[in-house]
């Protein structure tokens, strides 16, 4: 009886795997997309519209800050940190939020993620919240090879106090593929019970 209920439960396993075709893995299609090496991978974009006015890119324990501030000008300050990914299977794009934004006086802040000059996701400061933001990137799938850009822009449009500040903290920028996968290394030849030969 035992040996009919394991080769029952291995068939059943085995049966369950072949029917459904195969478990599921998200990979990254971009480089270093949690930080753990820093900037590796990323290139960097800063522009201040005059010197009272300023843009930083800063990392530390594996996340970054894009911070923004213009003051006592008509113009707009980036920051944005971007890279080359081949979007073969891309089907999503995740912003990671490492905690809230913080911004003062900055209505007209923004946080815009590109795919090469086009916006495909845009955020006010007060959308920047700890956690994790998808963006459906399907339309790029098999497309070929795309820059994928994450920017924090602020702008003053009045030229005068109070100085407009916003600072984004990101904990990864991941471009997802749907990788399957199947486990083939299952047997089914049931273990044999223990036999009792004697008298």
């Amino acid at each position: 009886m035992k040996r009919i209920v394991q080769t029952a439960l291995v068939v059943c396993i085995s049966l369950l795997l072949l029917f459904t075709g195969a478990a599921s893995a998200y990979e990254n299609a971009g480089t270093n997309g949690g930080f753990t090496n820093g900037l590796t991978g990323w290139s960097e974009h800063t522009y201040a519209p005059n010197s009272d006015s300023n843009a930083r890119i800063l990392e530390s324990q594996d996340v970054v800050e894009l911070g923004v501030s213009v003051y006592n000008t008509y113009g707009t300050a980036e920051a944005s940190i971007s890279q080359s990914v081949d979007f073969a299977g891309v089907s999503s794009i995740q912003i990671d939020f490492a905690e809230n934004a913080y911004y003062s006086h900055s209505n007209r802040g923004l946080f815009n993620v590109y795919i090469d000059n086009t916006v495909v996701a845009s955020y006010t400061p007060s959308q920047c919240t700890a956690g994790i933001k998808t963006i459906d990137v399907s339309s790029y799938a098999d497309t070929g090879v795309h820059v994928l850009k994450c920017e924090a822009e602020i702008q003053d449009k009045d030229g005068a106090a109070p100085a407009r500040t916003l600072k984004v903290f990101l904990e990864g920028v991941y471009a997802y593929t749907l990788s399957p996968y199947t486990v083939t290394d299952i047997s089914l030849t049931p273990a044999e019970p223990n036999v009792n030969t004697q008298a």
